[in-house]
């Protein structure tokens, strides 16, 4: 009998240091809960602020003004300068180191001579006198064939400078027995061009500057 009841207190004794085990478990195991949150928290922020995505996020800021600080790009037009066109006006005037405002206009019908010019811009009768244009060469002399076809004389070779969008169509350049053109082009429509010659210095650099602003109408291929 005595036996028994140490053997019941014994069992009591251990069963209430069990218990007293897990409590102190339990509190032990609380602080380390509210650990974890800010030790998850600090890791989370450390892969946000880590070098490399700190990289990535400083180029697409940078991209992102970049793009929305640059001006609209409009692309040049394609020029259709190629066919064969009718001289229907030319304006003349002189411009720099003249105190007068000479201009005039020739029409259709009217004869335009500048002995200071060479062949074949010299003589341009305006309303008759055609030209030819293709994507590489311009001609100035037509000849009528018994066929009803036209000859055209030498090919002057040409290229396009200077075109940089819209409201600049660039320059036709090209050389004319052992001098160069610089020829603007005004406008460049399906059915006429304005073309504007670099001009002539007919007394060097003491005279006047003359300058011819040229309207051509397509009349063929």
């Amino acid at each position: 009998m005595i036996r028994f009841l140490q053997d019941s207190k014994k069992r009591l004794q251990e069963h209430r240091e069990s218990k007293v085990r897990q409590e102190r478990k339990l509190l032990l195991q609380a602080p380390i809960a509210q650990t974890e949150r800010p030790s998850n928290l600090s890791s989370n922020l450390a892969i946000y602020m880590h070098p490399l995505n700190l990289s990535l996020f400083t180029i697409i800021a940078l991209l992102s003004t970049m793009l929305s600080s640059c001006y609209r790009y409009e692309q040049p037009p394609s020029l259709s300068l190629s066919g064969e066109y009718r001289v229907d006006r030319i304006t003349y005037e002189k411009v720099d180191n003249s105190a007068s405002t000479d201009i005039m206009v020739f029409l259709p019908g009217d004869l335009y001579v500048n002995p200071n010019d060479r062949f074949p811009l010299d003589t341009i009768m305006v309303g008759f006198t055609r030209w030819h244009l293709d994507y590489s060469a311009i001609r100035f002399e037509a000849t009528n064939n018994p066929d009803g076809s036209l000859e055209w004389g030498e090919p002057y070779f040409y290229s396009i400078q200077g075109q940089n969008g819209p409201d600049d169509l660039g320059y036709i350049s090209f050389n004319i027995d052992g001098t160069r053109r610089v020829w603007q082009i005004i406008d460049d429509q399906m059915e006429s061009i304005t073309l504007r010659t670099s001009g002539l210095w007919a007394n060097s650099s003491n005279g006047p500057n003359e300058q011819n602003t040229i309207h051509l109408t397509r009349i063929g291929p």
